[in-house]
């Protein structure tokens, strides 16, 4: 079987202009690809609204490389600024096209007031200016990425790069963004194992030494398995060792990268898009609405030695007035508790619970989130309580929500330590009801935390005391009716749903969820909550977040917007206040709560904590009604559901998609019919594309016959149909073999026009 070589022959003539690349546009392809999906993932993220740009900017910054890569009558220094000028100009239309409907001067104003917010050191509000960066970013990325190939030489370099943008998104997503992370790598190996070639192939022209014309596509193919191979075994290793140490060292509060997270969220606030989060700002009021549609995008991340998948508090409420929770102002306490400084306990039975939580789009407000009633925090907090102490050596009473000024920021990290009870549902049924033992409760904490809004009260029907009575007629313990309610939401044909009437004007919301039997957790938990105070039980309102999912690759939990919640709880005299879950759907509170190395003195009979912290005036900022900010929470997924994530399909992913498909698509070509001969293979080649052009081989026609027939179709060809049909029909019967010199021009002329052909014949078919 013939096989030509390459020599040191003259080199191959290309364009008849210095941007014909040397490398081959199967490089400069993967050069494409390994940018546009980098900058695919960022727009998949939904960062701020208007990411639809990137493209274009990326586009023009790779062209802009590549064409200061290949000029060579310019010095390079002088060459940059000039296309540097010219990228970052076009970024800013972009930006103003986009975000100030094309008023490039409200756009400059937006970026001087930036400038002096960065100089003052506080923090910025303007979504324009992160677009701006995100347009300048991805232009830059283009630009530095055809230059490091392409003039540097350095492929290497192009790469990690953009590895480095890829991972620093691919750590902020929500959802399951692996197939950019599997196409990068591809795309990042192939582009080197294929530059490390054409360089070999350069030397050995260079030298005079011979090799197989085809020998750029079968390393090519052997470079593609043996990338596929490496892929899979990095998926097959353990994902789970972690340094402590190093992990510290990288996201600890204190460390570098922290530190630059932090100057970042303080520089760029990102408020657009998918990433509005004041929908879950707690804090304020809880007004219960109809229908709810919480953001679907990532909140925080936390890692904790707890494994009873505890939920996240932020705020308590103890007075509803039948349409909307608050709290009660008369009475409120509050503690300066500085960094690292712990809290007395509410009670004696308990285990300390250590929770780092990374912060990704920090809702608006002052909020800070623990897993249960607050032990200590790394940053300096503002506790609230309710003032009603426990007994007479208490004047604290029980946290109702703990704040930091200033407010978290994208990136921060702190941890949190909690006290978790390790009750156990025996140790709670032989706790006796306010009615059975009155000592037990303070009579302040009873008139707070079972009171009812006027339309209950005043009404001789009131249906949720009467539902209660029913649900927990054959129930003796406090803890058992509490259960008996949860049962019945479950067993009496209640349905979860965020989009529902919304409550009458003048409908008590716990009574209509009793008419209705739908709603979401803030109708499940406000419906609880009032029945348990119509049977004389301290109940309250609770909102956070739910525990998350769990992903094994990180051991952490992710928590999403759409995780707000809201749930109930019960004070139990000894223990605490003790979480219920009351929503349909979602899994109860298990009782006693596992939790790794308990530390609390859990041999001694529960009883008053000693020691609380002195009080100080309440702030007067705190809780106003006047401008709530807290939202109507409740579309929750359950405890457990694993968040899915599809692709988002932006302009950069789709070219860096059909940009893989075109070299897939070259790739089969060059390897069809790569067993045969020069000749042979040049004549099967032309059969299938003329079979696409419409002349179809007829089986008992001989090769002339088709040769003939193709040169009919298309008569400029026909000297080179002819030639390449004399070619083939010599070599398979002829007894000399023929020469096949100009073989190869012939093929690009017969195949050009073949493709042109084919091109006009796809619109006319059905």
């Amino acid at each position: 079987m013939a096989t030509t070589t390459q020599t040191a022959a003259p080199p191959k003539r290309g364009l008849p202009f210095p941007l014909s690349p040397s490398e081959g546009w199967t490089t400069v392809i993967f050069a494409a690809v390994l940018v546009l999906i980098t900058v695919g993932c960022i727009q998949s993220l939904a960062w701020t609204a208007g990411s639809g740009i990137l493209t274009a900017t990326t586009l023009v910054g790779m062209l802009l490389g590549f064409i200061l890569a290949k000029q060579r009558r310019v010095p390079q220094w002088l060459a940059d600024i000039p296309a540097l000028s010219l990228g970052i100009v076009f970024a800013f239309y972009q930006t103003a096209q986009a975000d100030e409907g094309g008023h490039v001067g409200v756009l400059w104003r937006h970026l001087l007031a930036w400038s002096g917010t960065a100089r003052a050191g506080t923090a910025s509000t303007d979504d324009a200016i992160f677009l701006l960066f995100l347009a300048i970013l991805t232009m830059l990325l283009g630009y530095v990425s055809m230059w490091l190939i392409f003039r540097s030489r350095s492929p290497w370099l192009a790469a990690a790069a953009n590895g480095v943008v890829l991972l620093i998104n691919l750590n902020y997503a929500a959802d399951d963004k692996t197939i950019y992370a599997v196409i990068f790598l591809l795309t990042a190996l192939m582009l080197i194992v294929r530059f490390n070639l054409v360089e070999r192939m350069r030397i050995w022209r260079s030298k005079g030494l011979r090799y197989p014309s085809e020998l750029s596509w079968d390393f090519m193919q052997a470079g593609v398995i043996f990338i596929i191979v490496v892929v899979i075994l990095a998926a097959t290793l353990p994902s789970n060792l972690i340094n402590g140490q190093l992990q510290d060292l990288w996201s600890g509060p204190q460390s570098p990268w922290q530190g630059v997270q932090n100057t970042f969220g303080r520089l760029f606030h990102i408020d657009g898009g998918k990433s509005r989060l004041d929908r879950v700002a707690f804090g304020g009021d809880l007004s219960i609405q109809g229908s709810v549609n919480l953001p679907d995008i990532p909140v925080l991340t936390y890692t904790t030695n707890d494994i009873s998948n505890s939920y996240l508090q932020a705020v308590t409420f103890d007075h509803f007035d039948g349409h909307k929770w608050s709290q009660t102002q008369s009475g409120i306490k509050t503690f300066t508790l500085p960094a690292n400084t712990s809290l007395a306990p509410e009670t004696k039975d308990f285990s300390l619970v250590t929770a780092t939580i990374h912060i990704i789009n920090a809702p608006d407000g002052s909020g800070i989130y623990g897993l249960a009633e607050p032990d200590s925090f790394s940053l300096p907090t503002v506790i609230h309580s309710d003032g009603i102490g426990l007994d007479t050596q208490d004047a604290v009473g029980s946290y109702i929500d703990w704040q930091t000024q200033p407010p978290l920021k994208n990136g921060q990290v702190y941890q949190e330590v909690s006290y978790v009870s390790t009750a156990t549902a025996a140790d709670l049924r032989n706790v006796a009801a306010p009615d059975a033992r009155p000592d037990l409760y303070p009579s302040a904490l009873l008139a707070q935390y079972t009171q009812l809004p006027n339309d209950l009260k005043n009404d001789p029907n009131d249906p949720v005391r009467a539902a209660a009575l029913s649900w927990t007629q054959d129930k003796t313990t406090m803890y058992d009716k509490l259960e008996g309610i949860i049962a019945h939401f479950v067993t009496d044909g209640f349905t979860y749903s965020t989009q529902n009437p919304d409550v009458p004007a003048g409908t008590d919301a716990a009574a209509f969820l009793l008419q209705q039997r739908t709603g979401y957790c803030t109708w499940f938990s406000t419906g609880m909550v009032m029945m348990a105070r119509e049977l004389g039980f301290p109940a309250r309102e609770v909102e956070g977040f739910i525990t998350g999912s769990f992903d094994v690759k990180t051991n952490s939990y992710s928590v999403m917007g759409t995780a707000a919640h809201a749930w109930v709880q019960v004070y139990f005299p000894g223990y605490g206040w003790i979480n219920f879950e009351p929503s349909v759907t979602f899994s109860d509170h298990a009782f006693p709560r596992p939790v790794k190395n308990p530390v609390g003195t859990t041999n001694e009979p529960p009883g008053p904590p000693k020691n609380r912290p002195n009080p100080t005036p309440k702030q007067p900022t705190h809780g106003t009604t006047t401008t709530p900010q807290a939202p109507v929470v409740g579309p929750a997924v359950g405890p457990g559901n694993a968040v899915v994530g599809a692709v988002t399909l932006s302009l950069s992913t789709l070219i860096a998609l059909l940009l893989l498909v075109a070299l897939a698509l070259a790739l089969w070509w060059r390897l069809l019919f790569r067993k045969f001969s020069p000749i042979s293979r040049t004549f099967a080649r032309m059969t299938v594309l003329g079979r696409l052009a419409g002349v179809r081989p007829r089986p008992a026609q001989t090769a002339a016959e088709y040769g003939a027939a193709l040169a009919a179709q298309i008569p400029d060809q026909r000297e080179e149909i002819a030639a390449i049909t004399e070619l083939y029909v010599r070599e398979r019967w002829a007894p000399d073999a023929p020469d096949p010199a100009t073989l190869s021009e012939r093929w690009r002329a017969v195949r050009d026009r073949l493709l042109r052909q084919i091109a006009r014949r796809v619109p006319r078919r059905p």
